[in-house]
């Protein structure tokens, strides 16, 4: 518990307000031989965090941090502002409905390190699947609070591969382990899962919208504004563009706040920063016979990883469906569409792109209010808050 305390963030640079929830930051080694060791964010939730599930997040690319655009950019708490000096709170963050922690993975991710350089070079899914289970259980001992709490793995994108090999790893740990992990399912987001049927969709969405070369676009999330500002930070952070058609607070410049502010020397040391391709088809299926609950959603303004390809991976689960294509609606409107099968849910969030968090942060929160709670919900009624 003394690691524990050295750990919590009293409060962050440029963070004029304050939270009623404790925070903590730092690394956990996941690799003693190598000095290997993962940087973490841990956020509790909002409102009694003893009774709410703790869910891990995981950012694809691979090498994506998962601070600067999971937490930072989607569904985190603290969002840089343009000034790229300070933070406001997100009023859509999911430590609103469970606890959270935000890892950079694999090593040389983010603020994530080795002390053996080829380690950086030799890294691969099941390394970083091997280090991921090896980072729960480390973070489990210094959170023993946490443990046995309902655990799910939550990612975007690249996480299409991290989640599942991790959840086989898990699976496979609880199997011969005395104190068991008490998973319960993942959620993935735009997810990277097949090869052959990612590049299919691509051509196939990108025909459909008639993006017929490559042109100043923004690929994640083809309806949205392009942010145009030049590449220094003092000219980047100065303008904005107008706002988005897919939503009012939408802004594409967000990611170059991030990387101004996570790169401060004070934003580092207050959150305890030290210097420093192949088909996932059958693991999927495989898991979706293991009773935990598995739900891939994706936005269909997404040409990286189109929502085309994520239903030709799903189509080639050849898993039985239960029940009909329906749309979930929000404030009237058809904001959602669900298709069950057995094992896997299949979620489309309509008018948005790739960090479907960022562009319809509203809606992912309700998304993942409804994952977490299990309950399907009828076409006709309404996609409640409550």
């Amino acid at each position: 518990m003394a690691e524990q305390k050295l750990d919590q963030v009293v409060k962050l640079p440029g963070q004029n307000f304050d939270v009623s929830f404790a925070h903590y930051s730092g690394y956990i080694t996941v690799n003693e031989s190598s000095g290997k060791a993962f940087f973490y964010w841990f956020v509790e939730a909002v409102e009694d965090p003893s009774s709410k599930p703790l869910a891990l997040w995981l950012n694809g690319g691979p090498a994506c941090s998962s601070i600067a655009f999971g937490e930072a950019e989607e569904i985190g708490p603290f969002h840089p502002n343009p000034d790229g000096k300070s933070v406001y709170l997100n009023p859509y963050s999911w430590n609103q409905v469970a606890n959270i922690i935000f890892v950079e993975s694999p090593a040389g991710t983010g603020f994530s390190y080795s002390n053996t350089s080829s380690d950086l070079k030799n890294t691969g899914d099941r390394s970083t699947a091997k280090d991921n289970l090896a980072f729960i259980l480390g973070w489990g001992e210094r959170f023993p609070q946490y443990k046995g709490r309902d655990f799910y793995i939550i990612g975007e994108s690249y996480a299409g591969h991290f989640v599942p090999q991790l959840s086989q790893r898990i699976l496979s740990y609880n199997r011969r382990a005395a104190e068991k992990i008490n998973f319960k399912g993942f959620l993935i987001g735009n997810a990277l899962i097949d090869d052959f049927h990612d590049q299919l969709g691509i051509f196939d969405y990108t025909w459909t919208v008639a993006a017929g070369e490559i042109g100043h676009i923004d690929y994640y999330s083809i309806v949205s504004a392009v942010c145009t500002s030049s590449s220094t930070t003092s000219n980047l952070l100065s303008k904005r563009w107008p706002v988005s058609l897919t939503s009012q607070n939408y802004d594409p410049c967000t990611e170059q706040y991030s990387i101004a502010y996570f790169n401060l020397p004070e934003v580092q040391e207050a959150l305890h920063v030290r210097d420093s391709a192949r088909s996932l088809l059958n693991t999927i299926k495989s898991l979706t016979t293991t009773g935990l609950r598995i739900w891939i959603y994706s936005g269909n303004s997404d040409a990286v990883i189109a929502i085309t390809s994520t239903r030709y991976s799903k189509n080639a689960l050849k898993l039985p469906t239960v029940g009909s294509y329906k749309p979930w609606y929000d404030d009237g409107q058809v904001g959602r569409w669900i298709q069950q099968y057995e094992g896997l849910t299949f979620v489309a969030v309509r008018a948005a792109g790739h960090e479907v968090p960022l562009h319809k942060p509203q809606q992912a929160l309700k998304l993942f209010k409804a994952y977490l709670s299990g309950t399907p919900l009828a076409a006709s009624k309404e996609f409640s808050d409550s």
